[in-house]
């Protein structure tokens, strides 16, 4: 999600510095979006979070069954 605001972002700052009409006039509603968007991002996560914590469905670093998938797709490959 930070990738993609970043991404999003500087392409917003550089439709600004060249002087783009509809970037100026639209600029607050951009900014606002990404806001409304990243606020999403963290209410979705604050609930799904415990939600995999306490279902054993999460890791430290990523999702249980994705890396008991990956290794037996390795199993099964070999």
């Amino acid at each position: 999600m930070r990738k993609l605001e970043r991404a999003s972002h500087d392409r917003h700052l550089r439709r600004l510095q060249s002087g783009t009409p509809q970037s100026i006039d639209t600029s607050d509603i951009h900014l606002e979006a990404v806001r409304a968007l990243k606020e999403i991002n963290s209410l979705l996560a604050s609930v799904a979070y415990p939600l995999l914590t306490q279902s054993g469905d999460l890791l430290e670093s990523r999702l249980a069954r994705g890396v008991e998938a990956a290794s037996g797709m390795a199993s099964a490959v070999a």
